[in-house]
């Protein structure tokens, strides 16, 4: 039977999260449209005998139990036993809107124009929750697409994608050597063909969870992630793009040691390893901005400001610079230029909460305070928990609402 679309379910020791999972997919409105391959990657714990429990009422399930292998190659699997025409992953701890693929694959049959397409996604700290019921932490409002971002590290796909099978047949599968980040390096060798589109919905649930593969993993996601930026970025990192992983260990390595050396406060001995790594990575905006705020904490700005300026003018998305900048305009008198290049850190780095505080304190400053409280509620869209926001949106209420005012008092309380 052929299917609209593929849902890709990758399990791991997730025995907790399996029924949810497969609960929530199969309440999607597509119904037997969708198509749900589950690849068990040789987990200790029952996600096999749930499935196989499943498969009895439901033919639209296929099952594949492998060795311990990474996500990638999993996925990798279930696109080879996929018949839908889209594809999508779909991780043991999330939750889709019951319309979620619907909304997405409608999308796509109407726009041939794109090969993908990614929804904003709601935050929750708490495990199987659904979609309609949940104590959300906040929201990923995610970018635009540009590819340029994406090259710059930013990746703002999520975690709901869904892409044409066929595109496959053109670049290929996720690599499967990479532990956290083979679906980052897969985008961004897509993007080099194809157009992708971010729908403006929520239309799914994710579960932030200290013990998922991406937060137990942080050192290899920085390797990898390194390793990615070099391989594509070829207009900054041309002669590193056949950099072996051992290349890349090493210069992170130097790269951690210049930063130790500006934290213990020795600035002029990491500004002299900067130097020396910026011989081979003249374009590394990273190392530039190590040397640029180790000027900036000796005091010696005008230096600092020429080298941040320098960086936006090479990395014009480098948001770390753009915040530090920003700051600066802002002591100096100069606020519309410092409220522009804070308003484009926000727009780069949709996580920054608080780049968002900080913009909505400015905009208060210049009496802008319905602007403010904006950025305020954007703040807790990310952290509903940010007392300061709470605090600020309390007394912007206190003249106006005084229901709303109440609300946010309650809420520190």
């Amino acid at each position: 039977m052929e299917y609209l679309v593929s849902a890709i379910v990758s399990t791991y020791n997730a025995e907790r999260f399996i029924k949810g999972r497969l609960d929530d997919l199969l309440s999607q409105t597509l119904g037997n449209k969708l198509e749900i391959i589950v690849i068990d990657s040789g987990s200790t714990q029952n996600e096999g005998g749930i499935v196989k429990e499943y498969q009895q009422l439901h033919p639209n399930i296929k099952y594949l139990r492998t060795e311990r292998e990474t996500v990638y190659k999993a996925w990798n699997r279930g696109i080879e036993l996929s018949s839908g025409k889209y594809l999508t992953n779909a991780n043991t701890d999330d939750r889709l809107r019951k319309d979620a693929y619907e909304v997405l694959s409608c999308y796509l049959d109407e726009h041939p124009e794109y090969a993908l397409v990614y929804p904003d996604v709601l935050i929750t700290k708490n495990e199987n929750e659904t979609f309609e019921i949940n104590s959300s932490d906040g929201m990923f409002k995610l970018n635009e697409h540009d590819r340029e971002i994406l090259l710059s590290g930013l990746c703002y796909i999520g975690p709901i994608p869904m892409w044409r099978k066929s595109i496959h047949e053109k670049v290929g599968f996720f690599d499967p050597d990479f532990v956290t980040s083979g679906d980052f390096e897969f985008w961004i060798k897509l993007s080099q063909f194809f157009e992708f589109k971010k729908i403006n919905q929520s239309l799914g649930l994710y579960n932030k969870r200290e013990d998922s593969i991406e937060h137990k993993n942080q050192e290899a996601k920085f390797i990898e992630n390194t390793v990615i930026k070099f391989k594509y970025n070829e207009s900054r990192f041309s002669h590193t793009s056949n950099w072996s992983l051992e290349k890349v260990k090493s210069y992170l390595a130097q790269v951690s040691y210049c930063s130790k050396l500006q934290t213990d406060g020795k600035l002029d001995e990491c500004i002299r390893e900067c130097d020396t790594l910026l011989e081979e990575l003249p374009f590394e905006s990273d190392i530039q901005y190590l040397k640029a705020t180790s000027y900036y904490r000796k005091k010696q700005f005008p230096v600092a400001i020429k080298l941040f300026e320098h960086i936006i003018e090479t990395n014009p998305n480098h948001s770390p610079t753009l915040n530090n900048l920003s700051v600066w305009y802002w002591s100096n008198g100069e606020k519309k230029k410092a409220v522009q290049l804070l308003k484009k850190c926000c727009e780069l780095d949709t996580k920054n909460e608080n780049a968002r505080f900080n913009l909505g304190e400015m905009y208060l400053k210049i009496g802008k305070p319905d602007i403010a409280s904006k950025w305020f509620k954007e703040v807790l869209n990310i952290n509903r928990y940010n007392v300061e926001a709470i605090k600020a949106l309390r007394d912007y209420y206190q003249k106006r609402d005084t229901v709303l005012s109440k609300y946010y008092e309650d809420i520190l309380i």
